[in-house]
This record gives structure tokens, C-alpha cells and sequence, in this order.
């Protein structure tokens, strides 16, 4: 299992966020890595997945296994077995693979230091292909494979850390993401030239260079939601506020009563607010945590779960009972993709599959995906039969 390692400040994992906001490298230097229950719990199916690759394993196979205070589950060997199935196919094709792909980017001079670990980094000789995949065991929020910035340092710092008489022609970039809805599934690839790292890496040590910067400039946006300078950036609280006097200084008005073009508006500078004020809210928690007065507020314990202390004893246990398998667990039929990867895709057959949504929900203009449109009409249309 891979230790600890270090975290470079310009590191990849945080490329989106400081080549955008190149400031926030200097907000964020002293404020030490705090660790959640996701991000153990990722690190757990990392560990898990490097595994069962090594040993050749099924990651069910650790469940029960203690990884750094971590109890691996069935859930999560479920999840990691998608990007291990992954892995095992560039094998079986014949590519060169290399695990927990180490890499440094001083080759190219950068004002800081600049390295990584990458997942997993494979090349073909065949196709001149290199790949660079990426296991994300996070649900909550779907990750682009598209010119994703993590991923191009990743695939940059492998392709200097191979042989100058290697030939690659093609980066393959992939994410691995089985337990976050996504409309091209739980795993994505993007294809991108070779060359084009190149304007890339030019891209990558320019913004490198600004947050060098005495004066490195801050900037808000999207890249704000993971920052942990979020409560004491003076550039968001700045727009914060600005949204908040323009949008809230004003009587609240009922959105029956607003023009298309001002709700759009609103719900754009949402997000804006809406990080600030999650920013507050685990600030707040911090603070009291580590013992600090926070007037009005304290914290609690969230409401208690049963759940198995160690899933390898119930099973050990549930043996000595004389407990069948099917009085164990609650038979599930496999989803469309994760039947198609025993039998393989083309022999899955399609008429068998549907693609249902769960619902509708809010996304910009620019999302890919196809808008709906009058759905009251679309479900009373549905839910009438025809006239007589």
C-alpha cells in the first residue's frame, strides 16, 4: 500500500483552481490540509484498488481490511472494481501499465516545484497511445474528462518521465467515476493530440509564474467550492457582497413576478453566495471544534447509524451460525454497465436497456446535455389517455 506522500502547492489535483485564481496559492500556504470523511474514504479505495491490482485480486476480496483507520466495504469494492476492471484491460491489450505513476515536472523549469502521482499511466506502442486514467470515488459531484487540467499535468509529467525514443501520437485522458450519475457513465475518456500537451505546458508554467507574483491576483468562481482559503478570501467576500447589495438590498420579490433574463441572472450569482456561505458555515465548525466560542451556535452529534464495526467477523460469524449466502444478502441484479463488462459491450443487447432519467434538475445553458421542455405538459400528456 502507497504511504503518505507530499503536496506540491502548484500540484495537480489543485491545477483548476490556481491557474484560475493564481492568489490563492499564497492565501492557501499556511493553512494546514484538514482531512473529511470523504477524503479517508477515497484514500481507502485508492489503497484498495492499488491493491488488488498488484495482487491480482478481486477488491471484494479486502473487504473487511483496515486501510489507515478505513474499513473497506462491499460497497466500495464494487466501486473500485470498476477502475481495477479498467486497469486489467489495458493489460490484457497489451499495454505497458504502471500503478501510483510518479512524476516531477522539473525537466520544464517551473518557478515552484511541480509533481504528482498519477493512478494509473499505460502506453501502447502499437497505437503510439499514451493513457492517463483517474479513479474518483466521489459521488457527490461528476467529474469532466474534457481538457480536464488535472489530468493534462498528469499526462504531461508522464510523457517526460518516458523514454525521449518513445512515440506518442495520442493522450488518452479517462476518469473513472462509478458511483457519481454521469450521461456517458462511469467511465470517460477524452482523445486529444500529443502535441497539444505542448501549448498546455506552456499554459501551465505561465500560470505558475503568476502565483509567483507579489501582487498574484485573486479572482472568484467556480473553483472556489474546494478552496479552503473560502473563509478568509477578500476577493469572494468582495463578490459576495456585491451580489448580495445588488440582488438582497432590495425588497425580495416574489419569482412569479421576475422577467426570464432576471431570473437567469439571479440563479447565476447563486453559486457565488451559496459557496460563501458554505465556506461560513464550515468555518464556524472548525472554529468550534477546536474549542473556540462561536456565540448562537454549537455542534452536535449527527443522529447515530447501525452499521457492521467489521464486515470480515459478521461474516465469520454468520458462518459458525450456519447463514446461507442468499440470508446474507439482498440479491441485486447487475446494472446494464456492470453486466456488459462480463459479457462485453457488443454482446449485451440493446433492446434489453433503457436509459431512464430519475428526474429533472437545474443546470446552465452550456451543460451538454439535451434541455426539457414544458415537462407539466410532457407529464400530463402521459398521464391522460386518449379522447373520446
Amino acid at each position: 500500500m502507497t504511504g503518505p506522500t507530499a503536496h506540491a502547492a502548484l500540484g495537480a489535483s489543485s491545477a483548476y483552481r490556481w491557474m484560475a485564481c493564481p492568489g490563492s496559492v499564497e492565501l492557501t500556504k499556511d493553512i494546514p490540509r484538514k482531512s473529511s470523511a470523504y477524503s479517508l474514504e477515497g484514500t481507502a479505495a485508492h489503497a484498495m484498488g492499488e491493491l488488488a491490482i498488484k495482487e491480482g485480486k478481486d477488491p471484494v476480496a479486502y473487504v473487511g481490511e483496515d486501510f489507515d483507520g478505513v474499513i473497506g466495504t462491499l460497497d466500495m469494492a464494487n466501486a473500485v472494481k470498476v477502475y481495477v476492471d479498467y486497469v486489467w484491460g489495458l493489460k490484457d491489450a497489451g499495454y505497458q501499465v504502471e500503478i501510483e505513476h510518479r512524476f516531477s515536472l522539473e525537466k520544464l523549469e517551473p518557478p515552484a516545484p511541480m509533481f504528482g502521482t498519477s493512478d494509473c499511466v499505460a502506453y501502447s506502442l502499437a497505437e503510439r497511445l499514451l493513457v492517463v486514467a483517474d479513479y474518483k470515488h466521489g459521488a457527490g459531484v461528476p467529474v469532466e474528462v474534457e481538457d480536464n487540467p488535472q489530468l493534462k499535468y498528469y499526462a504531461l509529467g508522464a510523457l517526460l518521465s518516458m523514454n525521449p525514443d518513445a512515440k506518442v501520437q495520442t493522450v488518452r485522458l479517462a476518469i473513472i467515476q462509478p458511483r457519481a450519475q454521469h450521461k456517458d457513465g462511469p467511465v470517460r475518456t477524452f482523445d486529444l493530440p500529443a502535441g497539444e500537451l505542448l501549448d498546455f505546458a506552456e499554459d501551465l508554467l505561465a500560470a505558475a509564474h503568476r502565483t509567483t507574483l507579489p501582487d498574484a491576483p485573486l479572482a472568484a468562481g467556480k473553483h472556489c467550492r474546494f478552496c479552503a482559503a473560502q473563509p478568509m478570501c477578500p476577493e469572494l467576500h468582495r463578490e459576495a457582497q456585491l451580489v448580495a447589495t445588488e440582488e438582497f438590498a432590495k425588497p425580495l420579490v416574489d419569482p412569479r413576478l421576475l422577467s426570464p433574463e432576471q431570473l437567469g441572472a439571479i440563479l447565476e450569482k447563486a453559486d457565488l453566495i451559496e459557496d460563501w456561505l458554505r465556506s461560513i458555515r464550515q468555518h464556524v465548525q472548525t472554529e468550534l471544534e477546536s474549542g473556540r466560542d462561536v456565540p448562537g451556535w454549537k455542534v452536535v452529534p449527527k443522529r447515530a447509524s447501525r452499521v457492521w464495526a467489521n464486515e470480515r467477523e459478521v461474516l465469520d460469524w454468520a458462518k459458525q451460525q450456519g447463514l446461507q449466502t442468499d440470508e446474507l444478502y439482498d440479491q441485486k441484479l447487475k446494472s446494464p454497465a456492470a453486466l456488459e463488462k462480463v459479457v462485453g459491450k457488443k454482446n449485451l443487447p440493446e433492446a434489453l436497456v433503457a436509459k431512464v432519467s430519475s428526474g429533472y434538475t437545474l443546470a446552465p445553458a452550456n451543460d451538454p446535455r439535451p434541455a426539457i421542455t414544458n415537462v407539466a405538459a410532457d407529464e400530463f400528456s402521459a398521464l391522460t389517455g386518449p379522447s373520446v
